[in-house]
């Protein structure tokens, strides 16, 4: 069905610094997940942020990510 996305980045002390949020159209859960995860990524390197700690509460994506044969 139609997936959205979201999430929000935190300096070092957990204080919310920039929310994002969006529609990915028709996509699984994982692919949303995923799609939340680059976007967040983008967004962070685009502020100019360096050094992230990703969290995510998809323990598929992250495991997708981590994975040592995977085509990303």
């Amino acid at each position: 069905g139609r997936a959205g996305f979201g999430g929000l980045i935190r300096n070092d002390i957990g204080e919310w610094m920039h929310g994002f949020s969006g529609s990915c159209g028709h996509a699984s859960n994982l692919l949303a997940e995923l799609y939340a995860i680059l976007k967040g990524l983008q967004l962070a390197w685009g502020l100019g942020y360096r050094t992230i700690n990703l969290e995510s509460d998809s323990k598929s994506a992250i495991d997708l990510i981590l994975e040592d044969d995977n085509n990303f």
